[in-house]
Order: structure tokens, then sequence, then C-alpha cells
């Protein structure tokens, strides 16, 4: 910033010696250059500048004829014309979105704060909500919305089973489940984020023989490290399962509900494609994978088990 005058004095500069009163009521001559001349009103004046304060750096004081104000650690500086013609100097500091990650991070001037919040190690899609034991069919997708509050960085998912084999039970067991995150365009969806998982069991004439590790209520938990960003998805569920002999059942885990299946309307006839929560349903057709894409209209929302989503949590670490 240079200060100098507005008013430029166009008359020629003294040269040699003038004659000028003194404090005696007399006259002295003295040098033309010791005085204050057009070309001294229309020069840039020097000016100093002292910065203070819990967060300077650098020289805390300068002087000259231009100062220039510079901006850096992802400081934005704007300057500006007023309506009165005047100049706004604006300072800025540049901010980072919000992120989801163990704890809320937040960069600003080049540096960041970590704050910790509860359950920081984890994301519940449906904290709050009564797990109950659900069956939602033989290779049946099953489609809940969901909303994802903050950007997500995560290493696993986990997804609760309850598996129960009878002690006098000898059989075999496989599992194969896939889970996706999917986002909507209109009545299109499309699959952004899938991991799946597969495992045989077995089980000897008693639950602890080969079963024990299985047995009871599970969590299961599939390396996936990915990227979410904050935002409303539809997930997606799809399990099957086989064994080649009786005794033992394997059942997902979903959120309480209705026990009985969603009619539609008050006074109006029930069809399959009505749903209690908007593009939440089960796909219409058995499937022996999770599509890339698929219609709202394939979504049947009337029946008992589409009530419950499936219950999963995303993991920065396991414990």
């Amino acid at each position: 910033m240079a200060v100098h005058h507005l008013k430029s004095n166009t008359n020629t500069d003294w040269t040699g010696t003038v004659t000028v009163g003194n404090s005696t009521g007399g006259t002295a001559t003295i040098a033309a250059t010791d005085l204050v001349r057009p070309v001294d009103w229309n020069s840039y004046h020097g000016q100093d500048i002292t910065i203070s304060g819990g967060a300077t750096a650098g020289t805390s004081a300068g002087s000259g004829t231009n100062l220039v104000y510079g901006g850096s650690n992802s400081l934005t500086i704007n300057l500006s014309t007023s309506n009165d013609g005047g100049q706004t100097l604006w300072l800025q500091p540049a901010m980072s979105q919000l992120t989801w990650g163990p704890g809320l991070s937040m960069s600003s001037n080049g540096s960041t704060i970590t704050i910790q919040q509860p359950h920081s190690s984890e994301f519940r899609a449906y904290d709050e909500a009564i797990n109950q034991a659900v069956q939602y069919g033989q290779s049946s997708m099953h489609v809940w919305p969901v909303r994802i509050d903050n950007n997500v960085t995560c290493q696993y998912i986990g997804i609760p089973l309850i598996y129960s084999n009878a002690s006098n039970s000898s059989n075999s067991h496989t599992l194969s489940l896939t889970f996706a995150l999917y986002t909507r365009n209109s009545n299109s969806f499309g699959s952004i984020h899938s991991t799946s998982y597969t495992t045989a069991m077995s089980a000897s004439g008693s639950v602890g023989t080969n079963g024990a590790a299985f047995q009871g209520n599970r969590e299961l938990r599939l390396a996936w490290s990915t990227s979410i960003s904050g935002g409303r998805y539809y997930q997606a569920l799809l399990s099957k399962s086989a064994s080649n002999a009786g005794g033992c059942s394997i059942s997902n885990v979903g959120a309480s509900n209705w026990a009985s299946a969603y009619s539609g309307p008050f006074g109006v006839g029930s069809n399959a494609t009505q749903q209690w929560f908007e593009a939440a349903g089960m796909f219409s057709a058995q499937t022996a994978a999770l599509p890339a894409t698929f219609q709202a209209s394939d979504l049947v929302g009337s029946t008992s088990a589409q009530q419950r989503p499936q219950i999963w949590r995303l993991m920065w670490n396991t414990y």
C-alpha cells in the first residue's frame, strides 16, 4: 500500500538559492532544495506498520513507500471497489469441508484440528433401532433408503448374522452375502460401492464340534476400504445359503418394524408396488447377484420382511 497526493503540482521546482524571512524580521538566503517544492508534493510518502498479537509470525514492524499485503497458508485476500469508489480489502481463511473419519477433521489455514466424537471408530446406519432376526428369503434382494450425514472413510463393514445348529445335527453349510450402496437418479438406481463374502461351515454331532465359531449372534466383519461422501443412498443386501442336511439355519438381522405386510393407503386397493418408505422394497424376482442398475418399479413394498432394513455398520478398526 503506497500513500501519495492525488493532486499534482505542475509548477517548476526552484533551483539555486532563494531569499526567505528569518525569525528577527530580516531575510536570509537558503538553498532552494531546503524548501518543500512541487516535486515533494507529488512524491510517495513513507509509512510505518506494526503488527501485534498472539498469531503473529515473522517480522512485526516494517516501513517503506509501498507496503504489500500477501496471503499464505491458505489465506485468501480479495480487493473490490465499493459503490462510492473506495476500495475494500477482504481477508478470508480457506476452510476445507468437514469430513467424518475417526472423529471430525476440519482443515483451516493449512493446519488440521481433530475433534473426537462418540462412536468415533464406527458409523451405524440405524444406531438406535431394536434388532431382530429376519428372513429376507433365498436369493432375495432387500433395498432400503439410508442417509449418511458426513463423509465416511472406513476399513471394514460389519453385518450381523444369527446361526443356529441342532446338537444332534451333522451337516455342511454354505453362505454367500453381497452388500451394496446405490444412488438414485429419478426412478433409476446405480451401484457405487459393493462388497461380497462367501464361506463354508460344518457341524458334526454337536454344536461345539465344528460349529462353535459360527454359533449364536455373530458379526460378519469384511475388509472394505472405501470412502463414501455424505448423502442419501439406498442399501441393498442379497444373501444365499445352502445346506446338505436339516437342523441348522442362518438369519439376517434387521431393524424391528411392522410384523405384517403393508397394504397401502386407507380405502385403496392393495398392490405389490406400494411402499411405506419411498424406494424401499424387495427386488421383484430372485437374483443370483446384485444388479448394477435397477428401476423403482422393480421393487415390491408390500411384504412383511421388507419393512425391516438390514442392520450394518462401517468401522475404521476392529476391536
